[in-house]
């Protein structure tokens, strides 16, 4: 008992911990971790009973929990990390205004630079735990990371849809939040087409001005 209020004293923290892409754009009372699971997990319940996936719900869930655990040890991150650590203040707000692409040959050496510090950051997490849950934590953040399911698949589309639904709300109330690059972003790693449906939704509803 000593090491499973140990490990859930840690995930606790996930309330406190502000969404770094949020961060970054200054915005007051941003979205922490626990509050980004929370949408997701309801949006994955939504769309998977709605629109009858082929998934498991429990393993969703699961994965839900499990993904965002290395931001205990590493902090959050977003891919304008890699851009903004050697600009001005006055480059950091021209380049936030834009989405970051990168190159096939960057992606790869990002991707595994944050796989490896995250599955670092995981095991010394799930450390004390008993050896089948540390299995099983392990396995669903590695799935997730590496889209290697079809709840892991399923999972990925509605953290688009869950990220971008946020930033329209920001836009919402301040106009001068930049809401091209979410559009972007989720546009260019959208593929299914339920993705797609509830994208053309959030248009409607939030009438934004899409380029």
């Amino acid at each position: 008992m000593k090491n499973i209020l140990e490990f859930l004293l840690k995930a606790n923290k996930l309330k406190k911990i502000a969404r770094e892409g949020w961060i970054i754009r200054k915005i007051k009372n941003p979205e922490t971790i626990a509050g980004h699971i929370f949408i997701l997990s309801l949006m994955a319940l939504v769309f998977a009973k709605e629109k009858k996936m082929n998934v498991n719900m429990g393993k969703v869930f699961k994965m839900i929990l499990c993904h965002e655990l290395p931001a205990l040890c590493l902090g959050d991150k977003s891919p304008y990390d890699y851009v903004l650590r050697t600009k001005s203040e006055k480059q950091k707000k021209e380049v936030l205004k834009t989405w970051i692409r990168f190159s096939r040959k960057e992606k790869m050496r990002i991707f595994f630079e944050e796989y490896r510090e995250g599955k670092k950051a995981i095991k010394k997490l799930i450390s004390n735990l008993t050896p089948y849950l540390k299995k099983e934590i392990l396995q669903l953040w590695e799935e997730f990371k590496t889209k290697n399911s079809p709840e892991a698949r399923f999972l990925n589309q509605i953290r688009i849809l869950a990220n971008l639904f946020q930033a329209l709300q920001y836009w919402q109330k301040d106009k001068k939040f930049p809401i091209q690059p979410w559009w972007e972003w989720a546009f260019e790693v959208a593929d299914n087409q339920m993705t797609f449906e509830f994208l053309d939704e959030l248009k409607r509803k939030f009438r934004a001005n899409i380029k």
